[in-house]
């Protein structure tokens, strides 16, 4: 089989850029995105086999944001609280000036009231999440909690292999 001359891949020209099919899953998994930026959710995991779409899925999201969210993503993570909140500030643009775990947990808060008063929604997208333990799953949780007002300042979605769901299950939120 020939294909036809043309600048574009065979499959890009059959099926266009971000053309997808959704299975019941991705179709779940899609909702939840959605309702974390509308509604109060802060803490959603994403969970699949490898090659289940999840990345995919992701990308639709990023795509789709509107200019008042904030995104970071952090792939390659340490496992201790105090490390957990440098992650964070750094993959959010900032530069914390201290270590100690109080003062970086001021450092975040302070930013995220910030964004929270321009009406700015941080979101927070740790990828490869099954490969956390129990006490940096736990942190994360927890900045997903910080609130003023009774609204929700960081929003959190772990993405990861099925194996996630175990860690979760094994959580204590």
């Amino acid at each position: 089989t020939s294909w036809p001359k043309t600048k574009k891949s065979p499959i890009e020209a059959v099926i266009p850029k971000g053309f997808l099919f959704f299975s019941k899953g991705q179709t779940a998994a899609r909702k939840g995105l959605g309702e974390v930026l509308s509604s109060g959710v802060n803490f959603l995991a994403i969970t699949g086999p490898s090659g289940s779409g999840k990345t995919t899925l992701l990308d639709q999201f990023r795509h789709h944001l509107t200019r008042n969210v904030i995104l970071a993503e952090i792939s390659e993570h340490q496992n201790s609280s105090t490390d957990v909140l440098y992650d964070v500030l750094v993959a959010f643009g900032q530069t914390p000036d201290d270590i100690e775990h109080s003062e970086l947990l001021k450092t975040l808060f302070n930013f995220l009231l910030e964004q929270y008063s321009q009406n700015n929604k941080p979101v927070l997208i740790i990828d490869n999440a099954e490969t956390l333990d129990h006490d940096a799953l736990m942190s994360f949780h927890s900045l997903s909690e910080l609130r003023s007002e009774g609204n929700v300042l960081l929003r959190v979605i772990l993405a990861g292999e099925s194996d996630l769901v175990n860690h979760l299950n094994q959580a204590e939120f």
